[in-house]
């Protein structure tokens, strides 16, 4: 009967959906270069750092664990997350020690991005944190940034389709035919090779009396708990 078809139709398509939903994310969890590679490291419990340096992408692009490590003899980590406010790397650092044994030394860099929020709805690079919903840690963080979580939880594909704007997803399944990002890391640390520019010095012109920092209750309150995580 038409019914029927239209019920079969119907169970396919969806089956298909949540069939490419877990590939991507499967895909995604086995990436093993680059930023991705790096935060798929940590939340599979496969650091376990003596010395943790977390933060936003100053941490990210700034420290070298491998400088640390030679110098103090300790294995070490970078766990910095790029273009991030405080919210997002607080959750990532209290989802760290539930994979991974507490390090020694947990070095947490703070800047005037420390006090503030992320925008609604603006998390960057989104397609990295949807295999890891699960964990309760990154999912609290989330979920008080975007109120549509539940979707990217819960909808096949809901992600990947409409907060993607990288295209990470194509991440992973470009992984899986030998073609995965080539971007070199160590540790967690991703060098970028830039050459000084004068930006600064126009900066400065431009701002002679300096410039005004904002300062968010809830970023205050991120970072009073973030000092208590650090504690911990």
């Amino acid at each position: 009967s038409a019914l029927g078809r239209l019920a079969a139709f119907v169970f396919l398509t969806l089956l298909m959906t949540v069939g490419l939903h877990l590939t991507i994310s499967w895909s995604l969890k086995r990436v093993s270069d680059g930023e991705l590679g790096a935060f798929n490291q940590a939340m599979q419990g496969r650091v376990n750092a003596d010395i943790l340096i977390a933060g936003s992408s100053r941490a990210f692009r700034h420290y070298d664990p491998r400088i640390i490590t030679r110098e103090t003899g300790l294995s070490s980590f970078n766990l910095g997350r790029n273009a991030s406010q405080i919210d997002v790397p607080l959750g990532v650092l209290k989802a760290y020690p539930q994979h991974n044994k507490k390090p020694r030394l947990l070095l947490q860099n703070l800047d005037i991005q420390s006090f503030v929020l992320t925008k609604p709805g603006d998390i960057f690079d989104p397609a990295s944190y949807v295999p890891y919903l699960d964990d309760s840690a990154i999912y609290s963080c989330l979920s008080q940034i975007s109120p549509q979580l539940w979707k990217w939880k819960y909808l096949p594909l809901y992600a990947y389709a409409t907060e993607d704007t990288l295209f990470t997803w194509t991440v992973g399944l470009r992984t899986l035919c030998g073609l995965g990002p080539q971007e070199p890391c160590f540790e967690g640390f991703c060098p970028m090779q830039k050459s000084w520019t004068n930006e600064f010095d126009q900066f400065k012109r431009a701002h002679p009396q300096g410039i005004e920092v904002p300062i968010d209750a809830g970023a205050v309150a991120a970072l009073k708990e973030l000092i208590a995580v650090c504690e911990h």
